[in-house]
Order: C-alpha cells, then structure tokens, then sequence
C-alpha cells in the first residue's frame, strides 16, 4: 500500500525500500550467503507453512521422547525447564539439518545479527541512511532493538500509543512511549486526521481524555458527517460468551443500516456470525481454511497433512 502510493505521488527513480520485518530479513536470507552460513544454512532454507511447522515439531517431539506442550507453556518446573531446552535444542537441529525455517525463527534469527552487530551485516547498516517505520505502537522490544541498531541512521518512527491493537501478539506501546518521553527523540504531534469525520474525532478526543497528555493526541478533520450515537448496556464490559453473544444482537437490532463487528480471530468471528444467523451475516477473514479444504481436494497427500495438523498432539502421535 505505501509503496504503491509513493510510486503514484513522484516520479523518483531512486525509491526506497518498502518492506515488512518479516519480508526485509527473509530478503535478507535468501540474497547473503554470509549470513546463511552463519544462521547454520548452507543454502536458502524451505519457509514452512504452519501446518508444516506443527507436523515437524510433533515428529520431533516424538522421536525425542518429550511432549511438544512444553514449547508453549508458560509455567514450568524446573525438571520442565530442563525439558524443554533440550526439545528446543532437537527442534533447532532439526530445522538447521532439513534445511527448514518459519517465518517467525527468520525474522528474529536475522535481526538478532542486526542487533549483535556482526560482521556480516554491517554493509546493509552502511547503506541504509534513513529508516521510516510506520504503526511503530504494534512493534515489539526485539523488533525495536532491531531498528535501534542502524546506529549511523537517522530514525523517524510514527505511532499512536492508543492504537496497540496486538497486545495478545507480543506487541508492546511502552517503546514508543519511552520515546515519547525521552529528550533524545524529536516529538511531532499530528493532528490532522484524512480518514475520519470531525463526528468521530470529536467523540474519540472525548473518550481519549483518560490518557496521559504526553501520548494524547486531539485530532482535527475538515471532513463532515453523521454525529455518533452511543448505545450503552448494563452489563460488564468482559461477560461470558453468551452474554457478549446477546449484546451483539441488541446493537444489530437497534441500529439502522449495515454494522460491523469486529473480532479478534476467526473462530469468534464465526461463532458470532452463527449466533446472528436470523441476519444477512457476511464474514471476512483469512480463507486459510477454504485453501486447505480446495487442496485438499486436488491432492491425497495435502489432504493427510492438512487433516492431521488439526489433531492434538497426542491423538498425533497415535
């Protein structure tokens, strides 16, 4: 999207480098054999899909004896600990002698170098000068540090800390909020919102006035529109699902026109949709699924791998 924008607002040859973290380190990856050979790849390594991932994972765990449950547990005793570091290790081994990566293991492996600053990345440091970082409140610390290595390269980094809507991912507004508060940084605050009408930047400076005025923005917008219309139900804010269910249906009832409901997975997002089934209900989310089930169709052995990755760990190994 930005670069697609960019590309429509200047004629500029020398355009810069649009890429997501992800997307730069697996450039990153696939054009260096230095920092291949010093990841322990000899060549460009196979990006497994999530089905992939969990089937090797789950054969590793069996062949090692140790159940894959403890890569993910949060609360560990230390026999566990110990436990795990060794499945880690097989795991780490495995990947390295198949020649396998995920994209989560390329974009921490690669920007660890970055922040370690070894020898083999210091000619990406020396030719990037400038580096922009949009949605910079929904970054994590590790890829915080990443940007923090370009020590030569001047940082502009642009974020609101209200906006952290992928906490449950790992990400983290403190980062952008140790800036907002640190002399070393120059604060720009941007006020003029292109999207939203003045309704609805009035009504969010309203709802806004809970936050601290060094990460509150007041926005302006010069687009008119309808005013806001808040609907309030007595109950808690976070009820059991089927309280959440029934409020649903109360604001679908109430409201006039089309609504949208937001949701966090897909899974809630259908469980709703079935809930509202007396409405013209339409979901849009990832049609990760639907993939599989088409290739599914087309290929026996994709239909196996597909329809055992949805096993539990143990009926698996079964």
């Amino acid at each position: 999207e930005m670069q697609h924008r960019f590309n429509a607002a200047t004629d500029s040859a020398a355009a810069p480098n649009f890429k997501t973290f992800h997307a730069f380190c697996y450039e990153v990856l696939c054009n260096d054999l230095e920092v291949r050979m010093k990841l322990g790849y000899s060549s460009v390594p196979s990006v497994l899909s999530d089905i992939e991932e969990k089937q090797t994972i789950l054969r590793i765990s069996k062949q090692s004896g140790l159940p894959h449950t403890l890569l993910t547990k949060k609360k560990l005793t230390p026999r566990e600990q110990t436990h795990k570091a060794i499945l880690a290790r097989a795991v780490d081994k495995a990947f390295k002698t198949e020649n396998l990566i995920t994209y989560d293991m390329l974009a921490d492996n690669v920007s660890k170098l970055f922040i370690t600053d070894e020898a083999c990345i210091q000619k990406y440091k020396k030719q990037y000068k400038h580096i922009f970082v949009d949605e910079f409140q929904d970054t994590d610390t590790f890829q915080a540090k990443f940007v923090e290595s370009f020590k030569d390269s001047s940082i502009f980094v642009v974020g609101d800390v209200l906006q952290n809507i992928y906490s449950f991912r790992g990400t983290t507004s403190e980062v952008i909020k140790g800036y907002a508060k640190s002399d070393i940084w120059t604060k720009f605050y941007l006020h003029n919102n292109y999207r939203s009408t003045k309704q609805i930047c009035e009504y969010a400076n309203e709802f806004s006035q809970y936050a601290d005025d060094t990460f509150r923005i007041s926005m302006e917008s010069e687009r008119d529109g309808e005013d806001v219309h808040i609907i309030t139900f007595p109950i808690a804010q976070y009820g059991t699902a089927k309280s959440q269910m029934e409020t649903c249906h109360q604001i679908v009832q109430m409201c006039h026109g089309s609504t949208a409901i937001l949701a966090r997975t897909n899974r809630e997002a259908e469980d709703i949709a079935n809930f509202l089934s007396g409405f013209d209900v339409r979901v849009y989310h990832k049609s990760d699924k639907l993939k599989g089930i088409l290739h599914a169709i087309a290929d026996d052995e994709h239909m196996i791998q597909w329809l055992t990755s949805n096993l539990t760990g143990t009926k698996y190994i079964q």
